[in-house]
């Protein structure tokens, strides 16, 4: 599929004729609504609004301006089992097909501006989708008088600020290609916001409101609290009014998510029977104190942070946390951040990351 035209600051040049702004609020769950008045890359469905087939794609959203107040978009994205077949429709042939099953980056830009970005990582068969929403706050001189908004969904491989950036090669290209995307609800910007600086949210709420994304919430957990593991080694930190973010860190163990892919076979059985077994002997060694290792566990940690609006690499300090694990303090930005983890040697036999909680200082 050839490459949609982009202008020469790198949006796309996308051209769209448009009559009169459709009413605020609004919920779109059908892609056959009148407020969806231009789609590139895209094909409208009637259960959801659609699904992307190329990456990037581009939305033109009709919605009139809420008086002097800030006008309110919240995308929800997803992942599902057919997202790898629509994938394979659409990429290009000499992609391998294995990079389908890698995590996605989805960077949202609004009226030619980044607004922030998702990441969302497939799940084995059986395991449900991966969800992400993000809410986009539009300033009244930013709805013309006609009311139509552009989004635009890039992938990080398509996206100038990350390509070529060492980091896409742990994420999939044309990430957009097969995501769908599930509602998009128009409407004004509460007056106040659902975090507040100081106020610590868990991990799965801030995903939910779209200020961390690590990988994409499955349906049971948007009803739910508590920590989420980063499978990749990486989390999107979305700006909050400029603040800065405290996250707490843990290590988290077990399986990586490719291992349980089989779980309902009868070896994963024998298997979860012999983990179960050396599980008692491992408590009766200690196991509370190798799960929260000393300060000496940051020894060879690695934090960096890469910004999606101008691709800046900023290294950042990991502290110990006696609780257990580590703190990163990602500084105020306008941009949303991708931050990877990596880690040389880990404490034992843990090397993958869990994030604890979230909170604007």
């Amino acid at each position: 599929m050839p490459a949609m035209p982009a202008d020469d600051n790198g949006y796309l040049a996308t051209r769209y004729d448009h009559d009169q702004a459709g009413l605020v609020p609004a919920q779109l769950t059908n892609g056959k609504s009148a407020a969806l008045r231009v789609t590139e890359g895209f094909l409208r469905r009637a259960g959801n609004v659609g699904r992307c087939i190329a990456s990037p794609a581009a939305l033109g959203l009709s919605a009139s301006a809420v008086g002097d107040e800030p006008a309110r978009v919240t995308l929800r994205l997803s992942l599902d089992r057919h997202t790898a077949t629509y994938w394979d429709r659409y990429v290009r042939e000499d992609v391998p097909r294995s990079a389908a099953e890698q995590p996605r980056l989805v960077v949202v830009c609004a009226q030619r501006a980044v607004r922030g970005a998702l990441l969302l990582a497939p799940r084995p068969a059986g395991k449900g989708r991966a969800i992400g929403e993000l809410g986009v706050a539009l300033a009244p001189d930013e709805i013309p008088a006609g009311g139509l908004a552009l989004f635009e969904l890039w992938g990080a491989h398509e996206w100038r600020p990350v390509n070529g950036a060492a980091v896409t090669s742990g994420l999939a290209p044309q990430a957009t290609a097969g995501l769908v995307v599930n509602a998009i609800s128009v409407g004004p910007a509460a007056s106040s916001a659902a975090w507040s600086a100081g106020r610590t949210l868990d991990a799965r709420t801030s995903e939910r409101l779209g200020l961390v994304s690590t990988g994409g919430l499955n349906a049971r957990m948007l009803t739910e609290q508590g920590p989420t593991t980063l499978g990749s080694g990486m989390l999107v930190v979305n700006p909050c009014d400029v603040a800065a973010a405290r996250l707490n860190f843990g290590w988290a163990r077990g399986p990586s998510p490719a291992s349980r892919a089989a779980r309902n076979g009868a070896r994963w059985r024998r298997q979860l029977d012999r983990a179960r077994r050396k599980a008692v002997v491992l408590a009766q060694r200690g196991l509370e104190v190798a799960a929260s290792p000393g300060p000496s566990a940051l020894d060879g940690l690695r934090v960096e942070a890469l910004g999606l609006s101008d691709g800046t690499v900023t290294p950042l300090t990991a502290t110990y946390r006696p609780e257990g694990g580590f703190t990163v303090v990602v500084p105020g930005q306008g941009q949303p951040m991708l931050l990877t983890i990596s880690q040389r040697g880990g404490p034992g036999s843990a090397t993958r990351f869990r994030l604890i909680d979230h909170t604007p200082i």
